[in-house]
């Protein structure tokens, strides 16, 4: 019987044979995970740009007026916490805490937002 020589099939046994002649490698370095980067302390003036628009975005953007016209008691409630939560970094900025400021418009939209997909889902039920 005639054998035939697969050049393919050789080079792979090869590299394999080279692979274990080589010995045992050192296993690759683990990757350390990496750290959050540093959160930076917003500024004076980024804060007070913050306050004027989560302040519009409470009293007159059009999330806003869909919360109002909804009639959503909820959504109401909620836009009165954000209200509330925006006194609040009002309060923080003027102490000069600038990121609990920043950290209490964060929630003062949030709480916005939420109202305001709550008035949604309320009149999209109405049209239905």
């Amino acid at each position: 019987m005639k054998y035939r020589r697969n050049p393919p099939q050789l080079a792979a046994a090869a590299a394999f044979i080279a692979l274990l002649a080589a010995g045992p490698q050192p296993a690759p370095a683990q990757q350390e995970p990496r750290a959050k980067p540093p959160v930076s302390t917003p500024d004076q003036a980024q804060v007070e740009r913050r306050l004027q628009s989560v302040g519009a975005l409470i009293e007159t953007s059009s999330a806003a007026r869909q919360i109002e016209t909804s009639g959503n008691a909820e959504a109401l409630a909620l836009r009165n916490k954000a209200r509330q939560v925006l006194r609040h970094a009002q309060e923080a900025h003027a102490s000069g805490d600038y990121r609990s400021a920043q950290s209490l418009l964060d929630d003062a939209a949030r709480q916005l937002f939420e109202g305001a997909r709550l008035a949604a889902g309320e009149r999209s039920k109405d049209e239905n």
